[in-house]
């Protein structure tokens, strides 16, 4: 029988053997950052640092055999009007698929215990596609399948020149005034999001996007904002973020994290945001990363034709415990 407990400091090397055998993250260049000396130790710590995180470990000897993080999420509790968060790496040693699946559904058992503890009431969990382990355990638990969530990177090293596509719309530095209309863009752009299909969040699910947007420009920290437009009139926006923790910690200047909408009467306004984005990123980034739906196919033929390069997919499971 295994014991379920919370993260103590003499645990962190074996969490960090633990994260390096998994497949939790599938992106190579993270993975080759974590691989170095010391690193996976600093990533762990890192994690289990974020506000409102709480490290969850089962252990069958002195040495642990598993770990979860539950986050409470407050930007979310605020948004949902209901107490909000996520578990996240739920990762599992073991030397066979019945091991891990045993692991995993005991730390799901305490996260799900421990979320009603903590006045959580609404969870997601994000599983790379290639964990089909952790989809069983969601699944058994009564996790429900939302979407799937493809990244891709743009990566100075392999491509150092830029893809150069002529457009029509001229892009400059967010402003102030932008704010409103783009905030409504914002709320009325996205449709196959998992927000939109978790039947509980929907006609919510709009507003979530438009107070994304207004709550990144307000807090303005290591975020960048651009606007396209036609005619001075403003068609479409593109938020990213600078990853903090790797510039630290490697010098790895990799941005994403963000958010992007354009008017329908002005799709071709993307295109000037990306290729902005690219120039950046040649400019003073090492990467770029961004995310969308797996169905979303014409976002997905743009990022090819300027040199993004698929790096991972994950599925996106909710769970509502009242």
């Amino acid at each position: 029988m295994g014991t379920i407990g919370l993260f103590k400091q003499r645990y962190l090397s074996s969490l960090a053997r633990l994260f390096r055998a998994d497949s939790s993250d599938s992106r190579w260049y993270i993975r080759k950052m974590i691989a170095e000396s010391g690193m996976s130790e600093r990533y762990i710590r890192h994690i289990i640092g974020e506000p409102g995180s709480t490290c969850i470990v089962y252990r069958e000897t002195e040495e642990p055999a598993g770990f979860c993080i539950l986050r409470k999420s407050a930007w979310d509790t605020a948004c949902f009007g209901t107490g909000a968060g996520g578990i996240e790496y739920l990762i599992a040693g073991g030397n066979s698929e019945s091991d891990k699946k045993k692991i995993k559904k005991k730390l799901l058992e305490a996260a799900l215990q421990l979320s009603r503890e903590k006045k959580i009431f609404f969870l997601n969990s994000k599983v790379e596609s290639a964990d089909i382990v952790s989809a069983h355990v969601l699944a058994d638990s009564g996790f429900k399948l939302m979407d799937t969530i493809v990244t891709y990177a743009f990566l100075k090293k392999s491509r150092p020149r830029i893809v150069s596509l002529k457009g029509i719309f001229k892009v400059r530095n967010f402003q102030k005034s932008d704010l409103p209309c783009m905030s409504v863009l914002a709320a009325g752009s996205f449709s196959k999001d998992r927000f939109h299909a978790d039947p509980r969040l929907r006609s919510r699910a709009g507003e979530l996007f438009g107070k994304w947007l207004s709550g990144s420009f307000l807090s303005g920290t290591n975020i960048t904002l651009y606007t396209a437009c036609k005619g001075g009139r403003a068609a479409g926006f593109l938020l990213y973020r600078l990853d903090e923790f790797w510039v630290k910690e490697c010098g790895f200047r990799i941005i994403g994290r963000g958010l992007s909408a354009v008017s329908p009467e002005a799709k071709g306004a993307y295109i000037g945001l990306v290729n902005r984005v690219v120039r950046d990123v040649l400019e003073r980034y090492d990467a770029a990363e961004f995310e969308t739906q797996l169905t979303n196919l014409e976002v997905l033929r743009i990022w090819h034709k300027f040199g993004f390069e698929f790096t991972r997919a994950r599925h996106t499971f909710h769970k509502w415990l009242i």
